[in-house]
């Protein structure tokens, strides 16, 4: 399994032509692309659309492609988020499991097998590049370099790639990051991450509610 909470990778395997279909809205070959300059303003009112969230839940659909097998795998649940730093995955389809970061800890939680696994989050992530601006607490425009940016009818991707000072430092198995953004408000629906291995996990958000009052016992 890769090792990783960012690509938050529950492996079960189902028909591949439905997970590549995720993975497809990530690329930017039939959508319209934006120039450098129109990409940085993109990228600028998403880090201040972001800032302004606190919380949010929404129903997840997430696809894994294994370079190495060339096969993709499907989940599906529900997650929620409370900014800074707390964040709780329910996987239900096509197996129960639970992923969560609270207090700089991650646990991971296998009914089936009635067993938990605690870390902390800095030796459970592949990188902390995403994980810092999902949780809330990174700066787009700091850790990453612009690649690509475009733009459908209802919704924006940005492509980017981590700057080589934080790959030299951090050693980091992160190639690229790719984020599905709202046309309507700017917040990110989405988000997509490859290694240096070629491995893809892609992560779509549906019936997504935001700045809500969360159960602090969720």
């Amino acid at each position: 399994m890769i090792r990783a909470i960012v690509t938050f990778v529950v492996l079960l395997f189902l028909a591949v032509p439905e997970a590549r279909a995720l993975s497809e809205r990530f690329q930017c070959s039939s959508a319209r692309v934006l120039g450098e300059s129109a990409g940085e303003r993109l990228i600028s009112r998403l880090q201040e659309s972001y800032n302004r969230l606190s919380s949010f839940k929404a129903d997840f659909l997430q696809e894994s492609y294994l370079l190495a097998l060339d096969t993709s795998e499907i989940s599906a649940g529900t997650v929620y988020f409370d900014k800074p730093g707390r964040m709780r995955w329910e996987y239900r389809d096509p197996a129960g499991q639970l992923f969560i970061i609270a207090d700089n800890t991650f646990w991971y939680y296998q009914p089936d097998e009635r067993q938990v696994l605690v870390d902390s989050v800095q030796k459970a992530v592949l990188s902390d590049l995403p994980l810092s601006f999902l949780m809330g607490l990174g700066d787009l425009k700091k850790s990453f370099r612009l690649i690509k940016a475009c733009q459908r009818k209802n919704s924006f991707i940005l492509i980017l790639s981590p700057e080589s000072s934080h790959k030299r430092n951090n050693g980091t198995e992160l190639q690229e990051f790719s984020l599905l953004v709202s046309g309507d408000d700017y917040i990110p629906i989405g988000a997509s991450i490859r290694d240096i291995a070629g491995n893809i996990t892609s992560i779509v958000f549906e019936n997504l509610k935001i700045n809500i009052t969360l159960d602090p016992n969720i």
